[in-house]
């Protein structure tokens, strides 16, 4: 059982929970802001999530990497890579606001970065885990949130609180995800579930452009995540 990542888990999702209530003050508290940096930000930024959607997008790929890679790897090697990708994904965001000349005294939040890094040693040193079927389909879930900013169907969710939109994008999902478990029944290798976040992610990319969103940070974390691969072993022996 993968109990360190259901830990991140339960405390990503309380963090959610808790900080919901009064989001801007938590994330000038918690988050990393590069105009004023400490230590503990960079850290506590990967609790600190903008939205159910952002939540559930990097909770999903979370648990898929956990299932993964942390048996394998080990528990301190596991938060340790969490921990540095996540460090990395917010130094390339300092680069992105150098670049693209966005303000350093906004907050840099969420565990996307962290969870790339996790992802890029699962898919390059498990590829053929396999992984619930389930789980890859539930990738797919940003692509639908995506689809509540087009024209119609954004005025339509405009009129519903965000709660609604959110089980109304699960059941837009429950056809794809029927076929996806009649077709692949069962599991599917870790590369694939990789494959298609990977997917998601460019596709919301490109169709958000410009955004405030930290796209480099998010390669950061990926590329922390090559760097880890590096610094611990591979597989623990069991």
């Amino acid at each position: 059982m993968p109990v360190l990542t259901i830990i991140l888990s339960v405390l990503i999702l309380a963090s959610y929970l808790f900080t919901s209530g009064n989001l801007k003050y938590y994330e000038y508290l918690l988050g990393f802001v590069p105009s004023r940096p400490n230590i503990f930000s960079l850290v506590t930024y990967t609790f600190v999530h903008v939205d159910i959607f952002h939540l559930a997008g990097n909770l999903i790929v979370l648990i898929i990497v956990g299932l993964a890679i942390e048996k394998h790897v080990g528990k301190m090697p596991f938060i340790s890579i969490y921990i540095s990708s996540g460090c990395i994904a917010a130094t390339f965001d300092i680069i992105s606001r150098l670049l693209l000349r966005i303000s350093m005294n906004l907050p840099f939040v969420g565990s996307s970065g962290a969870i790339f890094g996790l992802l890029a040693v699962a898919a390059l040193t498990r590829p053929m885990e396999r992984i619930p079927t389930l789980l890859v389909v539930l990738t797919l879930l940003p692509l639908l949130e995506l689809a509540t900013s087009l024209p119609v169907l954004g005025e339509l969710a405009g009129q519903f609180s965000e709660t609604k939109v959110f089980v109304t994008i699960l059941l837009l999902l429950a056809p794809i995800l029927a076929l996806a478990m009649f077709v692949f029944p069962g599991t599917l290798p870790i590369f694939v579930a990789a494959l298609v976040f990977i997917f998601s992610w460019i596709v919301l990319l490109v169709f958000r452009l410009p955004t405030s969103t930290s796209n480099l940070g998010h390669l950061g974390g990926l590329i922390g995540g090559f760097v880890c691969m590096f610094a611990f072993p591979k597989e623990k022996k069991t």
